[in-house]
């Protein structure tokens, strides 16, 4: 029996279709995760989501830089849990985010 704490997804296909898979696949968790980070930037180191959403655009042109897959991937993966691109790029920024509070 699958654990569901812990899926398993195997994905193909290009970066935006891998990606669009899991947004389709995962968009409640996704979801999930963006509620829990709005309220931790906000709770714990005064930054509303808005302002997230400025300081990871910021690091855009770095991760197209050093992957121009990795953002094919997140476009996927907004598209696929409809979600805005700018949400996902949070997520995946988030590390970077708190570390510039």
């Amino acid at each position: 029996m699958a654990d569901e704490r812990y899926p398993f997804l195997i994905l193909s296909g290009t970066p935006f279709e891998r990606g669009r898979t899991y947004g389709e696949t995962f968009r409640s968790r996704i979801e999930i995760s963006i509620s829990n980070y709005r309220q931790m930037f906000r709770d714990f180191n005064g930054v509303d989501w808005e302002d997230a959403g400025r300081r990871a655009t910021e690091f855009l042109p770095f991760i197209k830089d050093y992957s121009p897959k990795m953002v094919e991937e997140m476009e996927g993966i907004a598209e696929g849990a409809s979600l805005d691109f700018r949400d996902i790029l949070i997520l995946n920024s988030r590390s970077e985010i708190v570390l510039d509070s």
